[in-house]
């Protein structure tokens, strides 16, 4: 793979990116757009007690290992993709020449509310303008009681919601590391699956077809990815990266 840059950008520009970007349901609601947003270094330690994330599975082939080269890659023009302090767009061109354009920033974190009743309870957080459009709660929500739920004494989490490959591998290599951490983002429309405890991330070999069914979504299906953040549409291509060619 062969990268290009194309833009090195700051805080700034980033939190303006940020602030455009739209749910896959609502394309009317700018989650992000009175919020708050920094970026702060963390330790691993700091990860592992304080960040939850929404899917446990992380893929080694498809997504640690591809990382691991991408960081490389960047290394050499002279960017730590674990480090920064804005983000950077660039082109990306797989073996067989096709060229994908993306932009790297730290991993998203959302101050989340968080409230556990016998089990998650979101009906004191989603808001009137989900539920009018007829979308329901899934009553898997109830099903969730890890013990570290009962030990929260906040009304908030930290929800990881892009990025959770790479927080994972700067954990595994036991570095510091900067998240785009964000609050206040507009209530009524929380992150679209649940948080879990970072203690139930497990490593696979690679991924499935179809993905490892374990999230748990907030509304039931087919609505389910309505509250789904959609970070191009505030410019912000980011994704998984993409397979090379054999």
């Amino acid at each position: 793979m062969e990268i290009k840059i194309t833009k090195k950008f700051g805080l700034g520009e980033l939190v303006n990116r940020l602030q455009k970007v739209k749910l896959k349901g609502f394309p009317e609601v700018k989650i992000y757009g009175q919020a708050k947003i920094s970026i702060v270094k963390f330790s691993p330690d700091q990860v592992k007690k304080q960040i939850f994330i929404t899917q446990p599975s992380v893929y080694r082939a498809d997504f640690l290992d591809r990382l691991e080269k991408l960081s490389q890659i960047f290394q050499k023009e002279g960017i730590d993709i674990f480090r920064l302090e804005g983000g950077v767009d660039y082109e990306a061109t797989d073996l067989e020449g096709l060229t994908t354009k993306w932009t790297l920033i730290s991993p998203v974190v959302e101050v989340t509310p968080f409230h556990f009743d016998n089990g998650l309870n979101y009906s004191r957080i989603i808001g009137p303008e989900v539920l009018n459009k007829g979308y329901q709660l899934n009553p898997q929500l109830q099903e969730l009681k890890f013990p570290e739920y009962q030990r929260i004494k906040s009304d908030q989490v930290l929800i990881v919601c892009d990025g959770s490959h790479r927080l994972h591998l700067a954990l595994e290599k036991n570095l510091d590391q900067h998240l785009v951490i964000i609050n206040s983002p507009q209530p009524g429309f929380p992150y679209y699956a649940a948080p879990q405890p970072y203690s139930t991330v497990h490593v696979e070999s690679v991924r499935p077809e179809g993905g490892m069914n374990d999230k748990t979504y907030i509304l039931k299906e087919p609505d389910h990815k309505s509250l789904y953040r959609d970070f191009p549409s505030g410019e912000i291509w980011s994704g998984g990266i993409r397979p090379e060619s054999n």
